[in-house]
């Protein structure tokens, strides 16, 4: 069986859901996986049920320096990069399935940093259903923030 429908199958086996709808990125072993969110593009998916208050995720992020901001913001990369340090002025690009959480205004997980491990833990707010969209608040929880791209839904 080739790798897509390998984990489309599954998807199917740990969901209940049937098919995925495009053939979904599968880390080994992951809880996760990357799959198609419709009109947002790609997004991150239950493999399994999550309580509030589970880890779903730890990723590893690679720390850029507050000078590399103005070249993030030349490139793709800046719609992928999440603030870092105790002032928020260096990038920081998550690895892994970290930079494909999609924005929600009522989120079901969310970011907490680990600056000594140079990771993010993923946590779910609520309960998660296996086969649904884990997304985050871009703007923080503390924050009443606009976001800086249109909201899809």
């Amino acid at each position: 069986m080739d790798a897509p429908r390998a984990a489309d199958a599954n998807l199917e086996a740990k969901t209940g859901r049937g098919r995925a709808r495009r053939s979904p990125a599968t880390i080994a072993g992951a809880a996760v996986v990357l799959g198609d969110a419709g009109a947002k593009g790609r997004g991150v998916f239950a493999l399994r049920p999550f309580r509030a208050g589970d880890l779903i995720e730890r990723v590893p992020v690679l720390v850029l320096p507050a000078a590399d901001w103005q070249h993030l913001r030349e490139t793709r990369l800046m719609e992928y990069a999440f603030c870092w340090g105790k002032r928020r002025e260096q990038a920081a690009i998550a690895l892994g399935f970290g930079s494909f959480y999609n924005h929600a205004e009522s989120p079901n997980a969310e970011t907490i940093e680990q600056p000594p491990e140079n990771a993010i833990d993923f946590v779910a707010l609520r309960d998660i259903a296996a086969g649904e969209e884990i997304t985050i608040d871009y703007t923080g929880a503390d924050t009443t923030r606009e976001v800086w791209f249109d909201v899809r839904r």
